[in-house]
C-alpha cells in the first residue's frame, strides 16, 4: 500500500463481525496503561545504557527523527522505563516486524511483561545471523525496539542470548519521499467497517483471536478485495478475552504508523460521525493544518440496545429490520469529555496509545488532542443491554448526561450504508449450494 495519505480503519477483537449480525459485546478495558513496579527476584543489574553504546554500533543518526529529545534514541527508551534493572523475560511470543528509518519494531503478544530483557537477533537472505545478538527490552508494553543492521532480512527476539526464536519478516515501513506528503489514509480499529465506508475509511487492520468459520467467510471477503489486512493472535499466557484489546490497539499504533496518516480507534459497537461538520471523516481530517494536533477526540452518546441480533443472514427484509442503525433509536445524553471518548490519531506523533485517550505523545513538539464538540462529531456507541451485563452495571451511571431520548442515525448516510451491507450479505452468504 503506497497511499500514506488515506484514512485507514483498525479493526481488534475476539468476535469479528459483519454489520447485519453483531451482538455488539464491547471489549472494553478499564485498565489504564502505567508504569510497573519491578517484580522482586531473578533481576540482574547492567548498566544498559553502556551497554547501549557498545552494541549499537549502525546507529541511524542520519537519520531525522532518530533522537528523542537531542538524545539516542534506546537511552530515551531505557530513561522512561526509570530503571536499569531489567528482568529476565520467562518467554516471548512475537507478533510482527516493522522496519522504520531509524529503527526496527518488534511487536509481541506476551501479557504483562514490561522492563523485561529480550535478545534482537538479525539474520540475512540466506538466514544466517548477524553479528552477536543486541539487549533489548520490553518498553513500552507489547513493544521491543531494535537497532536497525544492514543486511537484515528477518528479525527474531529470543530470552537468552543463544536462545530459540522465530524469524519475522520485516513489514515496511520506511518513509517513501515520492508519495509521503501527499494523499491522506485513514484507517481504523474496530470490529466492521461498512459504516466506516460511508465516512471515507479506505482500509482496515483486523486482529483475529477467536472467530467462527461463519464470520470468517464476510472476514476473507474482505481480504480478497483488498480492504481488509488480518493479523491473528496466538495465545500463549492465558487471559480473558477482553485483555487482547492493548495487543490490538499497541500493534494497530504501529502497524498504521508510516502506512495510515490518521488512524480512528473505535470498537464493533460504535459508529463516528461527524454532525454539523458537512463532510465525512476524512474530508474533516484533511483539513487539519495545525502540525500539533496529533488526534482528534469526539465524545459519546449510548444509542441503547435492548434485543440480541440474529445470529444468521436471512433476507434483505431481514435486515432492514435488524440493522443496528435501523432497529435502535433510544439514546442517553451525551458523555462528559473524555468519558470513554474514542479517537482519530496520527500514529507519528503518539508513542503510547489507549482504549479511550493517548497515554503519551512523542515529546518536544507540543503535540495534544483536539477535543470536538458534539455539534462537531459524536460516537453513536450502539451498546447491548445483556452482554456481559452491562445495562446492570453501567446504565444507571450513563443515564445521570441526560433523560433517554430518540435519536437517529443519519439519513445522507443510512441508504448508502444499507445498499452495501445487503450487497456483501447477499454475495457472501446468499449462495444457495453453500
Amino acid at each position: 500500500m503506497n497511499n500514506y495519505y488515506q484514512l485507514g480503519l483498525i479493526i481488534i477483537g475476539s468476535f469479528l463481525f459483519f454489520d447485519v449480525f453483531l451482538n455488539d459485546a464491547s471489549i472494553s478495558s478499564r485498565v489504564q496503561y502505567s508504569r510497573l513496579s519491578l517484580p522482586s527476584g531473578n533481576t540482574v543489574s547492567v548498566d544498559l545504557s553502556s551497554e547501549i553504546d557498545n552494541q549499537t554500533t549502525e546507529k541511524a543518526t542520519a537519520v531525522q527523527g532518530y533522537e528523542i529529545e537531542g538524545e539516542d534514541r534506546f537511552k530515551w527508551y531505557l530513561k522512561k522505563t526509570a530503571s536499569n534493572v531489567i528482568q529476565s523475560a520467562p518467554n516471548i511470543t512475537t507478533l510482527y516486524a516493522y522496519e522504520f528509518d531509524h529503527e526496527i519494531t518488534v511487536t509481541t503478544t506476551s501479557w504483562k511483561m514490561i522492563r523485561r530483557r529480550v535478545y534482537c537477533r538479525y539474520l540475512d537472505k540466506d538466514g544466517n545471523e548477524l553479528g552477536n545478538p543486541y539487549e533489548s527490552f520490553t518498553y513500552p508494553e507489547y513493544i521491543v525496539n531494535c537497532p536497525k543492521r544492514e543486511g537484515t532480512q528477518k528479525i527474531g527476539l529470543s530470552v537468552t542470548k543463544n536462545g530459540e526464536f522465530v524469524p519475522l519478516p520485516l513489514v515496511d515501513r520506511m518513509l517513501k519521499s515520492e508519495w509521503w506528503p501527499r494523499i491522506t489514509k485513514l484507517g481504523h480499529r474496530t470490529k466492521t467497517n461498512q459504516n466506516f465506508r460511508t465516512k471515507g475509511v479506505q482500509h482496515f487492520y483486523m486482529y483475529i483471536h477467536n472467530a467462527s468459520i461463519y464470520d470468517l467467510k464476510v472476514i476473507n471477503d474482505y481480504v480478497r478485495t483488498g480492504e481488509v489486512e488480518i493479523h491473528y493472535l496466538l495465545e500463549r499466557d492465558q487471559r480473558e478475552d477482553s485483555r487482547w484489546q492493548m495487543v490490538g490497539i499497541t500493534d494497530c499504533l504501529i502497524w498504521s504508523r508510516g502506512e495510515s496518516k490518521w488512524t480512528i480507534f473505535a470498537d464493533l459497537d460504535e459508529r463516528i460521525l461527524m454532525t454539523e461538520y458537512p463532510g465525512t471523516i476524512l474530508d474533516y481530517v484533511r483539513e487539519i493544518r495545525n502540525e500539533t494536533i496529533a488526534g482528534v477526540q469526539f465524545r459519546q452518546q449510548w444509542v441503547l440496545k435492548t434485543e440480541l441480533m440474529p445470529e444468521m443472514y436471512e433476507s434483505d427484509s431481514q435486515i432492514d429490520a435488524w440493522m443496528p442503525t435501523h432497529r435502535f433509536h433510544s439514546s442517553t445524553g451525551i458523555g462528559p469529555v473524555g468519558h470513554t471518548a474514542k479517537c482519530i490519531i496520527d500514529s507519528s506523533k503518539v508513542f503510547i496509545m489507549w482504549v479511550h485517550h493517548v497515554t503519551e505523545f512523542f515529546p518536544g513538539k507540543g503535540y495534544h488532542l483536539h477535543i470536538l464538540k458534539p455539534k462537531e462529531g459524536l460516537v453513536r456507541h450502539y451498546r447491548d443491554q445483556t452482554l456481559g451485563k452491562w445495562g446492570q452495571k453501567w446504565l444507571s451511571s450513563t443515564l445521570k448526561f441526560g433523560p433517554i431520548r430518540v435519536t437517529d442515525y443519519p439519513t445522507k448516510y443510512l441508504g448508502r450504508l444499507t445498499e452495501n451491507v445487503k450487497r456483501r450479505a447477499k454475495y457472501v452468504y446468499g449462495n444457495q449450494f453453500d
